[in-house]
């Protein structure tokens, strides 16, 4: 029987026995005595080269995911496009028939301004010839010292009303 049959005979009775502190000790001396393993060259090569092709192989493979995802994405796209193309083309004309409409209610509006202020223009015009005229001035200025002494006449009953109110008499 050689030293690591010993040492492993030695290891299962401590782990057959539950004594975890006698199986740690013989699997630490087991393992202790176990020849060193060491990669050859050639494994280490082929072991080298593998992971390459590896990598190669997964970036190969995410390269053609994304083209792939690419042209499903522009397949679909087309897809809608293609079976949206009445609906586009209907929007479109709706839309070039509703730019029209606001292009002729805008030249609408803007004659109907224009249309406003010629009348006003008009109606100012009327108004200034009226109140240049001689006589016109006269009656105008008369009017206003009328209006201008009842309103005073107004604000002086006010205010004689609102005294005689203070003072207790009805």
């Amino acid at each position: 029987m050689d030293v690591r049959s010993s040492h492993s005979q030695r290891w299962l009775t401590a782990e057959h026995g539950n004594d975890e502190a006698a199986a740690e000790a013989a699997f630490a001396r087991l393992l202790s005595e176990l020849p060193r393993v060491e990669a050859s060259p050639d494994f280490t090569a082929r072991a080298v080269r593998s992971a390459w092709r590896a990598r190669a192989r997964r970036r190969l493979v995410t390269r053609l995911g994304r083209v792939a995802a690419v042209l499903l994405v522009g397949a679909a796209g087309l897809a809608v496009v293609y079976e949206s193309l009445a609906l586009i083309m209907a929007g479109m004309m709706r839309g070039a028939v509703l730019l029209s409409r606001a292009v002729v209610w805008s030249i609408v509006a803007v004659n109907d301004g224009v249309t406003w202020w010629s009348i006003a223009q008009r109606a100012a015009v009327g108004i200034g010839q009226v109140v240049t005229t001689p006589a016109s001035a006269t009656v105008l200025i008369v009017v206003e010292i009328i209006a201008a002494s009842a309103i005073y006449a107004f604000q002086w009953l006010l205010r004689q009303e609102h005294q005689d109110s203070q003072k207790g008499h009805p």
